[in-house]
């Protein structure tokens, strides 16, 4: 279960340090594309990426070095892990990192509507709005909120 304070840390660290990106990857073999969702963060304080990787149960890549020769380190989550957590976070992120995250999870639900032939541990991005609306509407009450996902779980009490 992730508290609401890392939670918060989180949104804190990517505004300012994080990237929302949705990306095209070629496939040589095939000669397609296929399209990610990412959430993405590379700094040089290694013990804050791993903190940020553990919350992503992902992993710390690096050390890299950057234009100014100081080594960085990066974390990354991808496609629906990657879409929940901008759900998550995207009600406390300043409004220019909102935009990115309505970006990708537009590009997202298309892409994924396009391509879907079976169903996923997530149906669709709509899910996971009705779930982000129930919570905008109870973070008014202070009542607890409770999120299982394939991948997260989540526990928003906004009583304490």
């Amino acid at each position: 279960m992730v508290d609401i304070r890392q939670i918060f840390w989180l949104a804190g660290l990517l505004d300012g340090e994080g990237s929302f990106l949705w990306i095209r990857n070629s496939q040589a073999r095939t000669g397609r594309w296929s399209y990610s969702a990412v959430v993405k963060v590379k700094m040089t304080d290694r013990d804050l990426v791993a903190r940020v990787a553990e919350l992503f149960g992902s992993k710390v890549n690096g050390p890299y070095r950057n234009g100014d020769g100081k080594e960085v380190y990066e974390t990354s989550a991808h496609n629906s892990k990657a879409i929940q957590w901008m759900l998550t976070i995207y009600p406390i992120m300043g409004f220019r990192r909102q935009l990115q995250i309505k970006g990708v999870v537009t590009g997202w639900k298309g892409y994924r509507s396009q391509i879907r032939k079976t169903r996923t541990k997530i149906n669709n991005t709509s899910f996971l709005l009705d779930l982000y609306h129930e919570w905008l509407s109870l973070q008014t009450t202070g009542q607890p909120w409770h999120l299982e996902g394939p991948s997260l779980k989540v526990n928003l009490d906004f009583g304490s």
